[in-house]
């Protein structure tokens, strides 16, 4: 069925519609004169906006804008629809996209001679000036679709607008108002074709519900598409124009079928459907099948893409890179909600589903202990973010398992209002810098159980040294390596004096820049003084055993970094952005070379280590193909990490309660999580698993790809031997290595040893091993007799020092 079966089609009504415009222009101008529009006692001096000269000064060409249009948020493959964004629910579709029976259902019951006129229905004016007069008030108003179009236009103009006068002008029960319709309208038929007018109007026209346009009506109503529409469908959605909210028919389904009915009624009456046709469809029921209007990232699909569609919508918003969607967050804003945006992002279904699944399974949405899981992975080489999910629900209501703040990004893109300190995941950041100094993987620092640092044992060159209240140590005071070690085991067994003993070699400002380089930025501003603000990571002390606040996100692009051969790519979140008309500039992400290759290998050498034999090895130990990463655990185990990568993603897991009770975030001991006791967290306890178990998964069916291998001298031993001193005076043993350049520290506790009591039991490092007398600080270790080996290096049961003390991880 279509409109040539009884209206007529455009191309052959065009001469007639020409001619009929002009004959209304004439006839409208001769009856505004006359006063047969308005009621005697309005037709005199006080409305004088009634008169012809009036008429002839109307404003007649129709201001033609793109209508307002739903956003869309895609997925990476352009396809999957995450989330829409919209004012107005409305779907933008050519008239070649909608059925003919619903033009046809449209015509019937608003506009039967829609192809025969030219903007005003002649007779339809005719008689309602006629009826006017006869009755002396305003009975017919006479509307064509043209004239319903000029209306809707100018209404949804002053909404985007937000001109209230005009929203207000538009809707006024007035003469002026209509005569201002009927003179645009005549403009709009001398300037658009009938089949244009007809599509413009199927697309502006509200179909109640905050739903614009047949195709959204198509959805909300019968969740099919306008150019699938039934007849009686067609007939439903054609009867609500006239009054959608008092035909509504998910309140009023009784009204609403009657509408329709009387719509049918119409159709078989011109002829638009047959006898046999229309006894069938008066017959059925309404048949809806109701789709909810899904708008903005709380009813984003599946829902646990929302954190990511909220990380999206507050970029375009905040980023001053978005300017050309508007000057404003608010302009922003409006744009994303009517502008029709078509935005492809960077998320990865499959890999966002994976990540998704695996937090969840740590830690269940409403597990009792209330802890929050998050994960973010980001592809080396692109900075693309491809997968950020959470053990939460985003729902403002902020019931248990619910939030809308995203644990994986910035305060400023819908992240908490504090932070996440990383811990040892922050250490690789020390390692780049050291290496990037020419320093060897193999050098042996300084590493007892713990140190009092002062001022001015740190270079900081962009800054005054700070005053220190701090007494760093490692996990459980176990020292470690009994006072030196080399920095690889350092790095593996994350040993934090051994790492301070590193930074005291370095400028710390040297350590900030990387991180900053690799594109780590304080997730909450600090105060740095003179009533300014910064989200630079500053160049504290305790910064190197990951004491400032970061994002996962952040955590997981300096990560790819790594992966990339030391060249970081800042995230980013979209590939393409679209209007109705154009391709827009979309962010891109810039790579800079941060580190050389050649410390990037060095760097995920030792970090393979970590997972290979280190912190994380019970943990990970493989996912089948070369990795690298770093455990986290803050001070009392109130944050816990694992960052890690491969060649092609990196991911970063935290695992915290991030609520504040009276001013304090929880440590993360003696608790039961998933129904399983821990006397403490750390780093390897929840957060590696999970991170390994997304790992696997993502990584299915990628090529296996190694690590470059770092350079030869790298992984030189750096200085001299250590001389054996055992069963020397103590005294003498220390002012030989004194001689010798090193700096030398007697341990306080005596040991058992074969050596006579008061005599050298060991050093650490020990004979054999080679120091640099620049890095390496000597450890004299004093024999109590009693014979064994009793707690040297190597010896059965000495303590590794790996993991979960003050920042260890």
């Amino acid at each position: 069925m279509s409109s040539s079966n009884y209206l007529g089609t455009a191309s052959a009504g065009r001469a007639v519609a020409l001619l009929a415009g002009f004959v209304a222009t004439s006839l409208v101008a001769g009856f505004v004169a006359a006063g047969l529009f308005m009621p005697a006692a309005d037709a005199a001096g006080s409305f004088a906006k009634g008169s012809a000269d009036y008429f002839d000064s109307m404003p007649e060409d129709l201001r033609k804008q793109p209508l307002s249009e739903a956003s869309v948020l895609y997925a990476k493959d352009g396809k999957t629809v995450i989330a829409r964004f919209f004012h107005e629910n409305r779907v933008l579709v050519p008239l070649g996209s909608v059925a003919p029976v619903m033009r046809n259902a449209l015509i019937a019951i608003e506009d039967e001679r829609f192809y025969e006129h030219g903007g005003l229905d002649i007779q339809a004016v005719s008689r309602a000036a006629l009826k006017n007069l006869i009755s002396g008030r305003t009975e017919q108003g006479a509307s064509t679709i043209t004239q319903q179009y000029v209306k809707n236009v100018l209404l949804e103009q002053a909404y985007a607008a937000g001109d209230e006068g005009a929203m207000k002008q538009a809707t006024e029960q007035s003469y002026a108002r209509k005569l201002r319709e009927m003179k645009y309208a005549i403009s709009v038929e001398k300037n658009m074709s009938k089949d244009e007018i007809l599509e413009g109007y199927l697309n502006v026209a509200l179909f109640g519900n905050n739903v614009y346009g047949v195709e959204s009506a198509a959805r909300f109503y019968f969740s099919t598409h306008a150019n699938k529409l039934t007849v009686t469908q067609a007939a439903t959605l054609a009867g609500l124009v006239q009054l959608p909210t008092h035909y509504n028919p998910l309140k009023h389904p009784d009204r609403a079928l009657q509408r329709r009915n009387v719509v049918l009624a119409q159709m078989r009456k011109l002829n638009a459907i047959s006898e046999k046709d229309f006894q069938t469809a008066v017959k059925q029921k309404l048949g809806l099948k109701h789709s909810s209007s899904k708008n903005g990232c709380a009813n984003a699909k599946p829902a646990y893409n929302a954190y990511f569609c909220e990380y999206v919508r507050r970029s375009l918003l905040n980023d001053a890179k978005y300017a050309f969607l508007g000057k404003t967050a608010a302009a922003r804003n409006k744009t994303l909600e009517r502008g029709g945006l078509r935005i492809t992002t960077t998320l990865d279904p499959r890999i966002q589903r994976i990540a998704s699944r695996e937090v969840r399974k740590t830690i269940p949405i409403k597990d009792p202990s209330r802890l929050a899981a998050a994960a973010v992975t980001v592809e080396p080489g692109t900075g693309q973010v491809l997968a950020m999910a959470q053990n939460r629900i985003f729902n403002p209501a902020g019931k248990r398992g619910q939030t809308t703040f995203n644990y994986m990004v910035d305060t400023a893109h819908s992240g908490p209002p504090s932070g996440f300190q990383p811990g040892s995941t922050f250490k690789p950041f020390t390692l780049a810098t050291w290496l990037t100094a020419g320093k060897s993987l193999k050098a042996t620092v300084h590493a007892p159980s713990a140190l009092n640092p002062t001022p001015s044992q740190y270079a900081k060159s962009c800054q005054r040294p700070t005053s220190l209240s701090w007494n760093p140590h490692n996990a459980g005071d176990s020292g470690g390596a009994n006072g030196s070690m080399s920095v690889l085991n350092a790095t593996m067994n994350s040993v934090n004096t051994a790492y301070i003993s590193m930074s005291q070699q370095l400028d710390l400002c040297d350590i900030a820049d990387m991180a900053t380089a690799f594109g780590l930025r304080r997730m909450t501003p600090i105060a740095i003084g003179g009533g300014k603000t910064s989200i630079k990571i500053q160049p504290y002390p305790s910064m190197v055993l990951g004491a400032q606040e970061v994002s996962p996100l952040s955590m997981a692009a300096a990560y790819a970094g790594f992966a990339n051969e030391g060249s970081f790519c800042t995230p980013v979140f979209a590939t393409r952005i679209m209007d109705h008309a154009k391709e827009l500039p979309v962010q891109k992400t810039k790579c800079t070379q941060v580190v050389s290759k050649e410390v990037a290998a060095g760097m995920s050498y030792a970090l393979s280590q970590v997972i290979s034999h280190g912190t994380a090895a019970r943990a990970v130990g493989s996912i089948g193909r070369p990795s690298a990463g770093k455990t986290g655990t803050t001070d009392n185990s109130v944050d816990t990490w694992f960052v890690g990568y491969t060649r092609q993603l990196a991911t970063a897991v935290w695992i915290a309660d991030p609520d504040l009770r009276n001013g304090q975030r929880r440590s993360l001991r003696n608790i039961t999580v998933n129904g399983q006791p821990y006397g403490t967290l750390y780093g390897g306890t929840l957060a590696a698993p999970t991170w390994k178990r997304i790992m696997v998964a993502a990584s299915a069916g990628m090529p296996i790809m190694s690590f470059a291998q770092p350079p030869g001298k790298m992984l030189e031993e750096q200085g001299i031997k250590i001389p054996r001193l055992n069963g020397q005076p103590v005294e003498m043993a220390k002012q030989f290595l004194e001689r010798m350049g090193f700096k030398v520290e007697i341990a306080p506790e005596q040991v058992p040893s074969r050596e006579f009591p008061g005599t050298v039991a060991f050093t650490t490092p020990k004979e054999g091993e080679r120091a640099d007398p620049e890095t390496a600080t000597i450890t004299i270790h004093i024999s109590a007799g009693g014979g064994g080996g009793g707690g040297e290096p190597g010896d059965p049961g000495a303590p590794p020092g790996n993991g979960g003390g003050r920042n260890n991880g």
